[in-house]
């Protein structure tokens, strides 16, 4: 019988346990949960059992590929690839700055490489990077900090446990959020002292579960949530004691809810306003509350409005640090820069940055602009941003007018397609990799995930190219890498006493650890991790900062033995281990303004929030009359590494979803092939009639236009439409830069057979 291997599923945020039945080859032949995995406990979605579409993609790329002139690729060594990038990176350095060479990176659970690709841009001087989070959290993330200036991680709501749970743009069944997030899902239904609230303009499959559906009209959720608050304050259900102790600036906010018209911004976004003041009451008698806001508000118009209003709501009846409320993760790596109130601007768009991310909309902007501080030269790292960014023809010419692009990845994409340099990496099974999106509360897992097939010989793990590239940089003196290995050959004691040494009088290596660890460390850790050796002092640090919460996990020592001890679990446990546990109030822990409380008042969001007196004012026009969702999830939609159709069972043509109304209105039948078109740009696909969407409303899934070009044999195949093909890079949240997929205009058309 094949043999079964831990790893993990790689389609959502959860990166859920799984264990890999190996066949011939590099195959995966089956999928199923692992019980061993500490956070889903065996639990996976349908879409997991379907990772040999990923492992096993038509359109792999397993040599470095180099441009020529005529616009075609050639393969060449590694050697040379490594050589040539290192001189040109190098040149465009020294002639305009490393601060002109943008770093992209994104992928679902490729994030084992982050380190060692931060030293490689220390190495160049690189400062401005962007992924996907700045197409969805920033807005979020910044409102987060003003308000709480959290020293720890992430700020979630804990639906799970939470008396009423409020999914704001959140479809659970299909984007989780929590582990066994369905198989939870239908317990809680039938819990009496439980109440799920879905808000969202489509009754989605979660809406069929909950005890409410507000379904607001697509981009009026703004409206939706000023009245919410409104009603609380208005009817005093604040918790004026709570309050009191731990939260500062109500007196600011009070005045620009209290004479709020409710009924008339409940007019504005399409609810009833009975049914909004039951939600309220149901709040206001609620022993906790949660809200987990998602792409459906944060790809959509006052994104960054709405994440400060669901969090006023929250606190101003008293749900922080506590279960079934508020909580800020404990990470072992934060996602994004810690210094989340970066006041740096972008230097072509004078955009925000945001958790040291640029938004991903300007980022097209911020290289074809004709301006002395424009963008350069773009490394990407597992990111297909031609496909996800906002107008994929803007950041597919924005590619070929820089002087270098680099692109690493597994398939020949279509970003890869625009690069000068496409290096092959080995696929997430083949490697080892990394489970960061650390969210759990009150405890918080990792896991280290072990290769479960042996990648082919002429690809290269990401840490190893980083590697090579700061050695041919001159960033590494080998000295010293020589006389770190004659320490570790002494033991473990005499390695670390010599690290601690060399960091110490060599302060200009400290953005080098990564890359030294795994030269020197890396290389007696078991067969296959040596990249893991670049968490070591993610570990010691943790441990150092929080051990309590460290110990609570099981894990014994202090200090740096600590720490160690943690490196140590994580490095021998490949379904997974516990990093820390701690109790529901430690939230209250990492508020970091000096007064330790909650600023409620945010002046750059007032002017937003007063705007709304003046009404919502659509974006659609006789010429584009529908609002385009892009990017909805399905059963069988998933992040673009699925880039054969033939993984989706069903709706393998992504057809546009539309009200049985409005599919009348333009004589319309399911089956039919239509053509979208926007201000962008158009796309075909065919329509599926659905009577879960409003009329007025469509939709998209992501996963489409996908296109293989690799196969000689075959005419290149692209199902669906590309969504981006069809959104802007000007229809943007004002404040954080994120894009409106949720809300964009468009006409639909049918094409004659």
């Amino acid at each position: 019988m094949s043999e079964w291997k831990p790893s993990a599923c790689i389609l959502c945020e959860l990166i859920c346990g799984i264990e890999v039945q190996k066949g011939e080859g590099n195959i995966i032949t089956k999928v199923k949960g692992d019980k061993n995995h500490p956070g889903s406990q065996g639990y996976i979605c349908n879409k997991a059992g379907r990772l040999s579409h990923y492992q096993n993609g038509t359109d792999r790329i397993l040599e470095p590929l180099r441009r020529k002139a005529d616009g075609s690729f050639e393969t060449i060594s590694w050697d040379t690839a490594i050589s040539e990038i290192a001189e040109k990176m190098q040149g465009v350095k020294d002639q305009y700055g490393g601060d002109k060479i943008l770093y992209l990176s994104g992928g679902q659970g490729n994030h084992i490489s982050g380190p060692y690709a931060a030293s490689f841009r220390s190495t160049l001087g690189s400062i401005y990077k962007s992924n996907p989070i700045a197409q969805e959290k920033t807005g979020e993330m910044w409102v987060a900090n003003q308000m709480f200036n959290s020293t720890g991680g992430v700020q979630r709501g804990d639906c799970e446990n939470a008396d009423v749970a409020i999914y704001l743009g959140k479809n659970p069944y299909h984007t989780h959020g929590f582990h066994q997030c369905r198989k939870k899902l239908q317990k809680l239904k039938k819990d009496e002292n439980h109440k799920i609230v879905v808000v969202d303009p489509r009754r989605t499959e979660s809406a069929d579960i909950a005890d409410m559906h507000l379904a607001v009209k697509n981009g009026t959720d703004a409206w939706m949530m000023a009245a919410l608050v409104a009603i609380v304050i208005q009817e005093d259900w604040v918790d004026h004691a709570w309050m009191k102790k731990h939260t500062i600036g109500f007196e600011e906010v009070y005045p620009f809810f209290f004479n709020i018209p409710v009924a008339e911004y409940c007019k504005q976004c399409g609810i009833e306003e009975d049914q909004l003041r039951e939600l309220a009451r149901w709040i206001h008698e609620a022993e906790s509350v949660a809200v987990w806001e998602d792409l459906g508000v944060q790809m959509n118009r006052n994104s960054t409005l709405i994440s400060y209003l669901q969090r006023l709501l929250l606190t101003i009846t008293g749900n922080f640090g506590k279960k079934g409320a508020q909580f800020i993760a404990l990470p072992l790596v934060n996602i994004v820069s810690p210094n989340y109130r970066d006041d740096r601007r972008t230097p072509v768009t004078n955009s925000r940055i945001i958790g040291g991310l640029i938004p991903c909309n300007v980022v097209s902007e911020e290289i074809l602009a004709d301006h002395p501080d424009r963008m350069r030269a773009v490394w990407i790292n597992g990111s297909n941003a031609v496909h996800s960014y906002a107008g994929s023809k803007n950041m597919a010419e924005a590619l070929r007018a820089t002087d270098i692009t680099v692109v690493v990845d597994i398939a020949m994409t279509e970003t890869a397609m625009e690069a000068d340099y496409v290096l092959p990496a080995p696929t997430q099974y083949e490697k080892a990799e990394m489970s960061m999106f650390q969210f759990e509360f009150p405890h918080n897992v990792a896991q280290l995930r072990h290769p479960v097939f042996d990648a082919p010989e002429t690809v290269l793990h990401e840490a190893e190219i980083y590697a090579r590239l700061c050695e041919a940089l001159g960033a590494i003196p080998q000295e010293i890498i020589v006389d770190l290995n004659q320490a570790l050959a002494k033991g473990e004691q005499a390695f670390g006493d010599a690290f601690f040494k060399v960091v110490s009088e060599n302060p200009g290596l400290v953005k080098m650890v990564p890359v030294i660890l795994y030269r020197t460390l890396g290389q007696v850790l078991p067969e296959g991790l040596a990249a893991g050796a670049g968490y070591m002092p993610f570990c010691i640090e943790l441990a150092m900062k929080n051990p309590e919460a460290v110990k609570a996990a099981g894990h014994k020592g202090e200090g740096i033995e600590l720490g160690m001890n943690l490196f140590r679990a994580l490095i021998d446990s490949p379904s997974g281990v516990m990093l820390t546990h701690e109790e529901w109030d430690a939230s209250f822990k990492r508020l970091g303004h000096p007064d330790q409380k909650i600023h409620l008042h945010l002046p750059e969001m007032i002017p937003e929030l007063e705007s709304l007196a003046e009404g919502f004012k659509p974006l659609t026009s006789p010429d584009y009359p529908f609002v385009l969702s892009c990017g909805e999830r399905r059963d069988y939609t998933a992040n673009g590494i699925y880039r054969d159709p033939a993984w989706r069972k069903v709706d393998y043509d992504c057809a546009l979803r539309m009200s049985p109304s409005d599919a009348e209105t333009l004589g319309l039948e399911s089956g039919q092939l239509v053509r979208i078109s926007t201000r962008q740009g158009e796309a075909q696909t065919v329509v599926e009639v659905n009577d879960r969407m409003r009329p007025g409303h469509i939709s998209l899934p992501n996963g489409g236009g996908l296109q293989n070009n690799l196969n000689t044999e075959k005419a290149v195949q692209k199902i669906g439409a590309a969504t981006n093909d069809l959104t802007s890079v000007d229809n943007r949240d004002f404040f954080a830069g994120t894009p409106w997929h949720k809300y964009v205009p468009a006409n639909v058309e049918l094409i004659s057979a």
